[in-house]
């Protein structure tokens, strides 16, 4: 499809915007194969209304195809606010920016406008600048973006908890460390940022509850995870490029889930990667390592002795674990074995152990199959209380054991809004309260 002919579209769109604009006005009935007689048609309007809203969520453009089905559906929607929250991008196709944005805009007013005073969840796939949300930035509580430029001490965004800084390298964007300023956002406290950040200090930070952070080439994100190291509950950092960095040690009384994971195409095992920051966490309950490091654990080995759940790229120490209950091991098949052996001569190490789940990285369907076989035929009763024999997944996504807080991600699927119906969805996160 040709540049002009996505411009043609987004000027149609437009048009029926318009004419939707004041759809709830309008007598004149829908035509057509959208007239059919279900039980949906005479649904109750709260229970349309939540079904609407809930769409929504997961495709913020439902909402314009629910008005064109039916006069019924079309006037429930039209009296739905919370269905036009949800405020997300089209297609670009190459056209530059500013056309973009023209294209797009009639589009968010329409959005602006039946969302009342709901609070708005905005995902923006483009390089648009916030100053063209300044209006409404006092109803904004979640957000996802490529760009932090456009705002302005006057017009903070007092509402915003969830905020997700996206990556693109193809431009270079990276974010200033000033902008994370609670002038600016005053109650956010779930954050993510995947881009690089720069910048020297940091302004006083917001209280932040949940922090995912790309470690990238340099010390700002370090200072960034030091700086909020007395509220956070839930910590993940995709490690990025591997290299030298200076030696330091955090303490995070607040601590409870910690993720370690890497943001490359590596294959895994290939290359691990040099960690000299340490973590102090003791209060930690779930650890989640999918990264390969050196030298071992950026984890403080005494602070284990309180997690229930934890995931390991290596086989565990024998340090004792007295409350683990559920293991993930990310490691060679191979070495499995040898470590169920050395289990069931020391079972007063992980004496509360239930659970253990394999992941089948790199092995074909024949393999998965024969290791199933041996796991089966494997003595089960020198460990009693452990669930056998061990499950094993071809996906390191789809474990059978979801850990607490594995998916709460600093910014809900609520604001993570499909913009293209091929794009994965994000999964709901534990700690994210839907309003």
């Amino acid at each position: 499809m040709s540049t002009d002919q996505e411009y043609g579209l987004g000027v149609q769109r437009d048009v029926a915007l318009a004419a939707l604009r004041n759809a709830d006005e309008t007598e004149t009935p829908l035509k057509g194969p959208q007239r059919f007689t279900s039980p949906f048609q005479t649904a109750p309007f709260d229970i349309l209304s939540l079904i609407f809203r809930y769409c929504a969520e997961g495709d913020w453009l439902s909402s314009l195809r629910i008005a064109c089905v039916s006069r019924h559906w079309r006037s429930t929607v039209l009296q739905t606010p919370r269905a036009w929250c949800f405020i997300g991008g089209l297609k670009r196709s190459g056209l530059p920016l500013e056309r973009y944005y023209e294209t797009v805009k009639p589009c968010w007013d329409i959005y602006f406008e039946r969302s009342t005073q709901a609070l708005l969840h905005i995902h923006l796939p483009q390089l648009i600048s916030l100053k063209h949300f300044a209006p409404m930035a006092h109803r904004i509580q979640c957000m996802a973006t490529h760009l932090m430029q456009g705002m302005t001490p006057d017009e903070p965004f007092t509402r915003l908890a969830y905020l997700r800084i996206m990556a693109d390298q193809a431009c270079g964007a990276s974010t200033h460390t000033s902008l994370i300023d609670p002038s600016l956002f005053p109650n956010l406290r779930h954050l993510e940022i995947y881009n690089t950040l720069n910048g020297i200090g940091l302004p006083e930070l917001p209280p932040l509850e949940t922090l995912a952070i790309t470690a990238w080439l340099g010390e700002e994100w370090i200072a960034l995870v030091d700086a909020c190291k007395k509220t956070l509950t839930w910590l993940k950092i995709l490690l990025e490029d591997n290299d030298d960095m200076e030696r330091r040690s955090i303490r995070m009384p607040k601590l409870r889930y910690l993720e370690i994971a890497e943001n490359t195409q590596q294959t895994l095992f290939d290359e691990p990667y040099t960690v000299t920051f340490r973590i102090n966490a003791p209060a930690l309950r779930v650890y989640n390592e999918t990264a390969v490091c050196i030298p071992g654990s950026p984890i403080e080995t005494a602070d284990l002795k309180g997690v229930t759940h934890m995931c390991q790229s290596e086989i565990p120490s024998s340090f004792p674990l007295l409350n683990l209950r559920f293991l993930r091991l990310n490691v060679p098949f191979e070495n499995c074995f040898s470590f169920l052996e050395d289990l069931a001569q020391e079972p007063h190490v992980y004496p509360r152990l239930e659970h253990i789940e394999l992941y089948s990285q790199g092995m074909s369907p024949s393999e998965i199959a024969s290791s199933r076989e041996m796991l089966e035929a494997w003595d089960w009763g020198r460990i009693p209380g452990l669930t056998h024999p061990p499950s094993i997944t071809k996906n390191d996504e789809e474990w059978s054991v979801p850990f607490p807080g594995e998916n709460a991600v600093a910014v809900s699927d609520i604001c993570t809004i499909l913009v293209e119906p091929n794009l994965q969805r994000s999964v709901s996160p534990d700690v994210v309260q839907r309003n």
